[in-house]
């Protein structure tokens, strides 16, 4: 879904296109607007609104006034908000074009970058003893504040899991970090840490030239491994994230 913002901010044109199209290479969308000046703005992959709702948007509505929203259940025991779903994957673009006036025709083309806002992570517990865990004893969840995604792409409020919404780093004195959760299905805690300082742990050498919230952009899929020992407990001298053996001192 792609939106045109004039110079001062309101909606003058929006657009949206689904199916096969999408999956060829050379895909591109027209965009039916006078030269000028203009600020798109894209949100791919609504794969219609079961996991992401985006705004209704009119003509002349602020682009401020966009946001996409993470659907999600009310627990009205705990007034928490959760999803328990496998969230389709979600990209946001930005850019600023200048349509040329041109009276004898001709194509100009604007490439789009996209960040991609959905992430997974696949957590395995093992115990050191090599005997045999059943899934069903634990549960896991991801708790978060960022369900709510503004036009820049930059978070709300709200709680996701297992399946999250983007991770961004933010000023902690400010805001709870996102935190990775276990617990048995009898509520003793396993393991509690947070996710972002975690999957930081790995980004090593090779991406020195990113930053943190690039390298937390690029990189969609977590694999964490915790070692348990016979009482369900995490040895937590030792986590393997994405192949990476980290020893935590």
């Amino acid at each position: 879904r792609l939106y045109a913002f004039n110079s001062n901010g309101e909606l003058v044109w929006q657009a949206d296109e689904q199916g096969e199209i999408l999956a060829s290479g050379d895909y591109t969308m027209k965009l039916e607007l006078a030269p000028g000046d203009y600020h798109l703005m894209a949100w791919c992959g609504l794969d219609n609104g079961e996991s992401f709702t985006v705004t209704d948007a009119s003509h002349n509505c602020r682009m401020t006034d966009l946001h996409c929203k993470l659907n999600r259940y009310l627990d009205k025991a705990t007034g928490v908000s959760y999803s328990n779903k496998d969230l389709h994957p979600l990209f946001h673009g930005s850019l600023d074009v200048s349509l040329p006036a041109n009276d004898d025709g001709g194509d100009y083309t604007y490439v789009m970058p996209l960040t991609k806002d959905t992430n997974v992570f696949r957590v395995v517990l093992q115990h050191l003893s090599g005997q045999d865990i059943n899934v069903d004893d634990f549960t896991f969840s991801i708790e978060d504040r960022n369900g709510w995604i503004a036009h820049d792409n930059t978070l709300k409020v709200a709680v996701a899991e297992l399946t999250v919404s983007r991770l961004v780093l933010r000023d902690w004195s400010l805001y709870s970090r996102p935190m990775l959760i276990i617990r048995t299905t009898e509520g003793k805690l396993v393991a509690s840490i947070p996710i972002i300082d975690y999957a930081l742990l790995v980004k090593g050498n090779y991406n020195r030239k990113m930053s943190d919230q690039e390298y937390l952009d690029r990189q969609d899929e977590y694999n964490m491994t915790f070692f348990l020992d016979e009482q369900n407990q995490w040895i937590n001298s030792v986590i393997l994230i994405n192949s990476w053996r980290v020893v935590l001192s």
